[in-house]
């Protein structure tokens, strides 16, 4: 019996253990924002179909959109959504995850990759949204 108790102790300790492992690594990624140079970037934003959704405003700022270049034979996009600081000019990056648009496969004959959409957040404390003010 005691034997049994320690066992039970122990795979609750490794499961408290994994959930607070889990939950500070998704703090870690979407708190977080990257600081980023884009003085040297080409502006290419002619050359894409895009659309950035109304940000979601809660615990975290939720930005969706998508963007894609017509008559690209895609296999994988690797998006990163990029905010403009407009009070200091900084830029920031969040990662983002892919998400599928079928609405745009339906509506686009010549877009053959169904997840050109994007999903990203941040914590509004990491980006101090009540100070600042960012242009996606």
């Amino acid at each position: 019996m005691k034997f049994r108790r320690k066992i039970i102790v122990i795979g609750y300790g490794l499961a408290f253990m994994a959930l607070f492992l889990f939950y500070q690594l998704q703090m870690r990624e979407y708190a977080g924002f990257q600081k980023i140079d884009i003085a040297n970037a080409e502006d290419k934003t002619a050359e894409f179909q895009y659309g950035v959704d109304a940000p979601v405003d809660s615990t975290y700022i939720v930005i969706s959109g998508y963007a894609y270049q017509t008559f690209m034979d895609y296999k994988t996009i690797d998006y990163k959504i990029v905010l403009l600081n407009e009070r200091t000019g900084e830029t920031f990056s969040i990662k983002t995850q892919p998400v599928e648009r079928q609405d745009l496969l339906k509506n686009d004959t010549a877009l053959h990759f169904a997840k050109v959409g994007l999903y990203g957040r941040v914590s509004k404390k990491a980006g101090a949204f009540s100070q600042n003010y960012y242009e996606i």
